[in-house]
């Protein structure tokens, strides 16, 4: 650390959060010992800069956004953050559904250290690397990565958090593909961790390995080994049905996507999302490596499972890019007009029965309650298995590797949305949740975090978290990195 690195002299504690307040000597210490920004309320580009993807969080006001130009940057923030016992949040892409990349002292937004490099069956990304960046930059040097889907999406949230995509049957998850992580730590050392690099280091990276960020420091950098895909082909492709059809397209989905002779080149999620209250189709859509004419044969088996041949299949020839990420879907990657929204999750870990699709199904069909309300609602079950089932839960602190796949229940709302009408979007998110505890049990996705969610620890990391709580105790025992749902230390 400099003999430059400011010493904060925080003032007494204000309002009824208690949070410290910094004086503006102390900020501007701070400012003065960066290579990169740091914006404060009383600057133009604070009010765009403060908000996050989800709407809901725009009451939040930080007393400062900074903006690391380097990684001495990140440790001069960290130590600030200590020394005036201020909440530290740390922020990639924005689009954490609880809002825990926000907060009432410093927001750490790593997406200035944004550097690509890709050769020799490795690729190295900067923390603040979006989805789609990261693709352009693959498939240039004939690479590619399980990297996630939408192309705004920060690739260290993603990855540090397990990491789903347009390939996770075929390649896993993308910490599967994690080779080194560097990362600042509560005590502002700078660590290069690997699986192979000494305790507790290789400990530590056990737990970045889908342990979920935020928890043990801030992430600078990752290192994956890469999948060659000079000589792959791919096709994207969608399969709709009836409404009426939503809980034998459910269950048979969930027993296509389980049944070990559908080929993990197959990537695919069943959606039904009613928008504005106007009836939804199921439908699955998804990604295949190989030519269009190949899957033919593995749709028809799922029209099979189903029981119905379907409304519509549309499969259309792709390059790795639009395979990744939709780029063509999403405006370019481009973030479109900013919405709120509330999520909830489950893992389903075997095939859906009969009683549990039904369920499903009915709580989707009350959607129709919503019709003239601007927004969306529905759910989004991602398939796992394949190469994901190929680890044991332990191998990393993503513990669902023998799921059949993550089911997201989302629901939409735009900012003139009465306060109503935002209830009944709560109530049937929070019912359908409840409706199928019984059928799914104890299980939930950290990538899509739920504040109101009890048993988080058992839901998100299962009995990984006992070790987790250990690598916690060992590199951030005083708990600087912190939120509502972070790891704790044991005890």
């Amino acid at each position: 650390m400099p003999a430059t690195t400011p010493r904060p002299t925080p003032s007494a504690k204000s309002g009824p959060s208690g949070v410290t307040r910094m004086s503006d000597a102390d900020w501007s210490a701070l400012q003065a010992g960066m290579r990169g920004v740091l914006l404060r309320p009383e600057q133009a580009a604070y009010e765009q800069a403060r908000l996050l993807v989800n709407q809901r969080f725009d009451g939040i006001r930080p007393q400062a956004i900074a903006y690391p130009a380097d990684v001495h940057d990140v440790v001069e923030c960290v130590h600030f953050a200590k020394a005036g016992r201020i909440p530290l949040a740390l922020r990639s892409g924005g689009h954490s559904y609880a809002g825990y990349s926000t907060g009432p002292g410093l927001v750490l937004d790593v997406s200035s250290l944004n550097s690509t490099a890709v050769n020799g069956g490795e690729a190295l990304f900067g923390a603040g690397v979006k989805g789609l960046q990261a693709h352009q930059a693959l498939a240039a040097a004939g690479a590619g990565l399980p990297l996630g889907r939408c192309p705004t999406i920060g690739l260290a949230g993603v990855t540090l958090g397990g990491g789903l995509s347009a390939f996770t049957r075929a390649w896993g998850l993308a910490c599967d593909l994690l080779r080194e992580v560097e990362i600042v730590t509560a005590d502002g050392r700078v660590r290069r961790v690997r699986a192979d690099s000494p305790s507790p280091d290789d400990e530590l990276f056990w737990a970045l390995c889908g342990g979920g960020g935020g928890n043990y420091g801030v992430v600078t950098a990752l290192r994956f080994a890469t999948e060659d895909i000079r000589d792959l082909s791919y096709a994207r492709f969608l399969v709709s049905w009836p409404t009426t059809a939503a809980a034998a397209v459910i269950r048979g989905w969930t027993r296509w996507i389980a049944d070990p002779t559908t080929p993990r080149t197959v990537s695919c999620a069943f959606e039904q999302l009613s928008d504005s209250g106007m009836p939804a189709q199921p439908t699955v859509t998804g990604t295949f490596i190989g030519a269009p004419d190949a899957l033919e044969p593995v749709l028809d088996r799922l029209a099979a499972a189903v029981g119905e041949p379907g409304t519509g299949r549309v499969i259309v020839a792709c390059d790795y890019a639009r395979a990744a990420c939709e780029a063509d879907r999403w405006g370019g990657g481009t973030l479109g007009p900013r919405v709120a929204f509330a999520a909830k999750s489950h893992i389903v870990r075997e095939p859906l029965s009969g009683a549990a699709a039904a369920d499903m199904a009915a709580g989707l069909e009350q959607l129709h309650r919503f019709t003239g309300v601007g927004g969306a609602s529905g759910l989004l079950i991602d398939a796992l298995g394949g190469a994901v089932g190929d680890r044991p839960p332990g191998a990393t602190a993503f513990p669902h590797r023998a799921a059949v796949g993550v089911v997201q229940y989302h629901s939409y709302w735009h900012e003139f949305t009465d306060r109503p009408h935002i209830d009944r979007r709560l109530h049937w998110l929070r019912g359908i949740h409840a409706t199928m505890q019984p059928h799914l049990g104890v299980g939930g996705y950290t990538n899509g975090m739920d504040p109101e969610l009890a048993d988080w620890q058992a839901a998100y990391h299962g009995e990984n978290y006992p070790r987790m709580q250990r690598v916690k105790a060992a590199c951030d025992p005083d708990q600087l990195f912190t939120f509502p749902q972070a790891v704790v230390p044991p005890g």
